[in-house]
């Protein structure tokens, strides 16, 4: 027979059958009109209500594991109300099937599905199967008589049976049923029911919207599509859930584990298309995914298009609408947001802390260091106030936490993340927090860049970010601290000083002390729970010395081993076990103890003595002391008194010291600053109070206690251990910025983590059920979050997030840089003033000639300033920096600085030289550079020490606000290269303020935070008895006063220290004999003391512009480890 013949014969055999089928349907309908009757089979089950689950709405929460074993997916003790509505088919078959139309209501959700009879039937012969495993028997064999009311009854006559006039009663009918099954357990959780329902474990999850549709479809992979997969066409169910801002799909066959969460964002499409044995198809893609899905019917298709472009063009259309998305950001502008600021991290990390005891739901942590040993209140030894502490106590009530780290190369930076991870997940053994590090090098190919970003939130509600990492050495406030003693006594400067055996500690570039710095060892008898006894015993090779004239041969590029022949200066017996002078030169002897009276110091300590073999030491008797002044008990007992009296006063509102105190206004301005400015922004009197130093216990214990200056962090793993000698070595303070934000920015940030987190869950643990899929929530019209333990005032802003973001970071297919973008119009729109506090300044005025920096930053400054000077303008442009980059390598501090200063003033890209060459003779008018630094008496010496700028800022006509993780250099700026974060500010609350003598309107975020910055600098924050008012930044008279302060104090701070850098060293020449110069701090120190006291006001310095400016290249030679790495390392 012929192929068209067997298709002839088996075309009339299916007309024979239709024409059977109709008839018999006939038959049926007659017999059924006739009889009336309808034909019901019971579902028996045992008394519901001991099946159902004993839980609270608690185990809803987002954050619990769709795959989870035990899943809650309705809400308690709620049922599920049913209507149904039936519609008969357009068909050319008049014996086709009614269409139910299902409407379900559970609690406040509501929602359709429309449903057959056989897609009813075939549900209920599932169940049958759970009843006859429960009662031995089958659902047809029970009788009549043992009916109980509460039993579902289906109806089993079939739609072609029933007349038309009896369909609303079959639709009650059908009603009746699911309401009744649906009260049982497991009918209600079974999946073949779920499917019926259109319901998942998403679907009533409180903090996500209502499910926009649901339903299994035929899903195959579009990311890695080949020609095989056309041919083979490789289909799988999956059930897809259509959020208000975003599409999952689970997998039922695996306990409904989420196999991927796709974002709606700017590259977000939907389309119809066709594939071979696939007419009905649809095509959905964003950033980071693409899947095509298979329909059986073009109705379906039809149904998801339209649904997934109605939720494009309503509630997704934030995240995809460009014009709603300025600076090309993937998250739109914010308003009404509720913001506060932080200066410099005390507060800043005590507040994290309360935000993590108030967590309920979530955690989500990123950084570029963590340090789980961390206390995030000071000063303390109470392990309540630990992270990993805080961290394990949380997750232990159910809390889940998710963190982010930057997975380091190992032996170029000593961070540990693995033992952070290990730390953190009890060695994986912990539930409920998982830690992925991110990137692998060796697959990826990435080695240079990292994840920069620093970021806590809670409850996707609640977003801490900024420059301040969780991690050793970040912990600092407003005093910005050198010494810390702890219980110690800290030793007065006496006349007796030995001078000319002291020489500078170059510490501005990255030495401690040199090898002949006097020195005294003192050991605490104190024990604690957790830190160790150890902390004034550093191991000595952990803190390597070096002369200052080794720190200048390497910036001048000369060997080691050299200078070392040639300076007699070096003890190279330092560098060994070779113990230090003391502080008061003595005769040589057997060390000697000497112990308070218990009564002063409430334990006993021990100063020992120690002096090395040192011939000059030993001759100089007019410095000696006598062992009877030594052995004084009275005086020292009365030093002691006098010591405590000073630092034993009691602490007032510790808490919050760094706050600004608020007074409610009894008008609509709420709470305008009571230290700042009236609503007219008039100067008002100071009402800060100095905060207390508390001698109860360490502020910064073991390792905490760092200078990146002196030696980078070693060991880190014994952390209770201090790095360095606190009687001999000051610290270096950390200067940074950060903010909180509440409302549907922290959300949109919550958003970024998320897209972070599930591609690096697609990455490394895709099939690893323990670290799910993340989810975000929805944005609610109305946003409430309970933020009353803050206790705090915070200001109305309009918030937008940014980021750099590129396919290594978050495997976008378009890179991200939001950040520049915003940087670039922030400074287009400024009026007035522009303030810029940051880590790096690596930029360029023209980046199509510079072949090394990208970023033009520099140029729109430029642009800017060229523009108030054309137009007789006043026009402010503050640049606070590093005065030398955080590095211990001289080389490191050498590329860092070259480009700094390449991007100021050095070379053609320079933004000064650029000034100079469109007429404007005197940038300084329109342009200032600076620096911070702070001193201290230690153990009888004057010292000083760079306060490290770590901040990411920028203020703009104190009303907008860039603060966030990126520094300014292309690293930063480019996106290609780290990941950032940053959030931009722009003041909703605005007031009536004068810049440049003019009345204009700031914002009351923008202008506090500036102030305070600006009080804080010229040191009139705690006390202002000349009554400085730093509210008009722009005026000639401030401006000027702003520069001499800062001029005035690295006056006195070269007087004093001949402090590195300086713009004294133009050359190489004079730099190597820079440090051999007089400096008060070794010739009279009680008359260089007397000049710090009298004469520096706050911490503002000039940044030496002049330094080695004369020496046309000084980029680490080829032949070094940083000379050789790509330039793009240090740009």
């Amino acid at each position: 027979m012929s192929k068209d013949s067997r298709i002839r014969s088996l075309t009339h055999l299916n007309g024979v059958f239709n024409l059977i089928s109709q008839a018999s349907a006939l038959g049926n309908v007659i017999s059924a009109v006739a009889t009336e009757n309808f034909s019901f089979e019971p579902l028996p089950y045992s008394d519901y209500s001991s099946f159902e689950e004993i839980y609270n709405e608690s185990n809803l929460r987002i954050n619990r594991n769709p795959h989870a074993t035990h899943k809650f997916i309705f809400i308690p003790s709620l049922g599920i109300k049913v209507d149904v509505i039936a519609d008969k088919k357009h068909s050319s078959n008049a014996f086709s099937s009614n269409i139910y139309t299902i409407k379900l209501t559970h609690n406040n959700y509501e929602w359709e599905v429309l449903r057959t009879y056989k897609d009813l039937r075939d549900n209920h012969k599932i169940l049958t199967k759970i009843v006859k495993e429960d009662l031995g028997r089958s659902c047809s064999q029970i009788s009549s008589e043992e009916i109980k009311p509460e039993w579902p009854l289906f109806p089993m006559d079939s739609d072609h049976s029933i007349p038309s006039d009896s369909i609303n009663l079959r639709c009650k009918h059908i009603a009746e049923y699911l309401e009744k099954m649906l009260l049982y357990p497991p009918f209600r959780d079974n999946p073949s029911t779920l499917k019926l329902i259109g319901v998942s474990p998403l679907t009533f999850i409180p903090g996500l919207e209502p499910s926009l549709f649901e339903n299994t479809i035929l899903k195959s992979t579009g990311n890695s599509l080949k020609v095989c997969d056309y041919i083979r066409l490789r289909y799988s169910k999956r059930w897809f859930v259509l959020k208000d801002s975003y599409i999952v799909y689970l997998n039922p066959h695996r306990n409904y584990l989420v196999g991927f969460v796709m974002l709606i964002d700017t590259n977000f499409s939907v389309t119809k298309k066709k594939r071979i044995k696939a007419i009905n198809g649809l095509e959905i893609k964003n950033l980071q995914h693409k899947i095509f899905l298979k329909f059986k019917h073009n109705q379906d298709q039809c149904k998801w298009f339209n649904m997934i472009e109605h939720c494009m063009k309503n509630t997704g259309k934030y995240f995809i609408d460009k014009s709603l998305l300025p600076n090309g950001s993937y998250a739109p502008v914010r308003r009404k947001q509720l913001c506060k600021w932080y200066i410099n991290s005390a507060q800043y990390m005590e507040h994290v802390m309360l935000a993590l005891n108030n967590a309920k739901e979530e955690i989500f942590i990123t950084d570029w260091w963590l340090s789980p040993e961390l206390y995030l209140k000071r000063p303390t030894e109470d392990l309540q106030y630990r992270l990993d502490k805080i961290l394990l106590k949380k997750s232990r009530e159910g809390v889940k936490i998710y963190i982010l780290l930057f997975k380091e190369i190992k032996f170029t930076v000593p961070i540990l993340s693995s033992r952070t991870k290990n730390i953190l997940t009890q060695n994986k053994m912990n539930p409920n927090i998982k830690v992925f590090r991110h990137p692998e090098h060796s697959p990826s190919g990435v080695f240079l860049w990292t994840h920069h970003e620093k970021m806590v939130i809670i409850d996707q509600s609640v977003a801490f970010l900024g420059g301040i990492d969780l991690c050793y050495g970040r912990w600092d406030d407003d005093l910005h601290r050198l010494v810390d003693l702890g219980r110690k006594e800290n030793r007065p400067i006496q006349d007796n000083y030995p001078r000319n055996n002291y020489e500078p500690s170059i510490s501005d570039i990255i030495t401690t002390e040199p090898a002949h710095l006097p020195q005294m060892q003192m050991i605490a008898e104190e024990t604690t729970d957790e830190i160790g006894s150890n902390k004034f015993c550093p191991n000595k090779n952990d803190e390597k010395r070096y002369s200052d004239s080794m720190i200048v041969a390497a910036l001048m590029g000369y060997s080691l081993n050299k200078q070392f022949s040639k300076n007699s200066r070096v003890n190279l017996g330092f560098m060994s076990d070779t113990p230090a002078q003391t502080l008061h030169p003595m005769e040589q002897r057997t060390s000697r103890s000497y112990s308070y009276d218990p009564d002063l110091s409430k334990e006993k300590i021990q100063i020992s003595y120690i002096t090395p073999e040192n011939n000059e030491i030993e001759n100089n008797k007019s410095n000696q002391m006598s062992k009877e002044s030594v052995n004084d008990t009275p005086m020292i007992k009365n030093k002691w008194r006098e010591f405590k009296k000073t630092l034993t006063r009691r602490r007032k509102n510790f808490n919050t010291f760094s706050r600004f105190r608020q007074s409610k206004n009894s008008s609509s301005e709420e709470s305008v600053e009571s230290i700042g400015i009236n609503e007219e922004g008039s100067f008002l009197e100071e009402r800060v109070e100095r905060p207390a130093i508390s001698n109860e216990g360490y502020y910064w214990y073991g390792k905490d206690y760092a200078n990146n200056y002196k030696a980078d962090f070693k060991n880190v793993e014994e952390f209770w251990s201090d790095q360095f000698d606190r009687t001999e070595t000051p610290r270096m303070p950390w200067r940074d910025q950060g903010l909180v934000v509440i409302g549907e920015s922290a959300r949109d940030l919550a958003r970024h983590f998320i897209q972070r987190w599930n591609q690096c869950k697609k990455e490394k643990a895709r099939y690893i059920e323990s670290y799910p899929f993340l989810l975000p929530k929805s944005y609610p019209d109305s946003f409430k979050y309970n933020y009353e333990w803050f206790k705090d005032t915070f200001y109305k802003c309009e918030v937008q997030m940014t980021r750099s973001f590129d396919k290594w970071s978050g495997g976008i297919s378009e890179t991200e840089f939001s950040i520049y973008k915003s940087y670039i119009d922030l400074i287009q729109r400024a009026e007035n003033y522009i303030y810029i506090e940051n880590q790096f300044f690596v930029t360029t005025t023209d980046s199509d000639k510079d072949p090394d920096v990208k970023n033009l930053i520099g140029a729109e400054l430029v642009r800017r300033i060229q523009k108030a000077f054309l137009e007789k303008k006043n026009f402010r442009v503050y640049i606070v920096l590093p005065l030398l980059p955080g590095f211990d390598k001289p080389n490191a501090i050498q590329a860092v600085q070259y480009y700094n200063l390449r991007s100021i003033i050095n070379g053609e890209f320079s933004i000064i030289k650029k000034l100079k060459s469109i007429g404007i003779a005197d940038p300084s008018k329109y342009i200032t550079f600076h620096g911070m630094r702070n001193w201290s008496d230690l153990m009888g010496k004057l010292v000083q020490e760079i306060i490290y700028v770590h901040s990411k800022l920028m203020i703009v006509d104190d009303k907008y606000v860039i603060c966030g993780s990126a520094n300014l250099n292309d690293r930063s700026m480019l996106g290609k290269r780290d990941s950032e974060v940053a959030a931009v500010i722009k003041d909703e609350e605005l007031f009536a303020s004068v810049l440049d003598g003019e009345q204009v309107l700031v914002g009351k975020y923008a202008n506090s935070l500036r102030k305070k910055i600006f009080k804080l600098h010229l040191g009139i924050y705690f006390n202002n008895p000349k009554k400085i008012d730093v509210q008009d930044c722009v005026s000639d008279e401030f401006y000027e006063y702003f520069r001499s302060v800062s001029k005035k104090n690295t006056q006195i701070y070269d007087e004093v220290f001949k402090c590195l850098p300086s713009d004294n060293i133009t050359d190489f020449q004079i730099l190597s004999s820079y440090t051999q110069s007089s400096a008060l701090y070794k010739t009279d120190p009680l008359k260089g003391k007397r000049k710090l006291e009298e004469e520096v006001n706050g911490f503002i310095v000039d940044f030496p512009l002049l330094f080695l400016s004369k020496e046309s290249y000084f980029f680490p030679d080829i032949r070094t480890p940083e000379g050789i790495i790509p330039v793009a390392t240090w740009t």
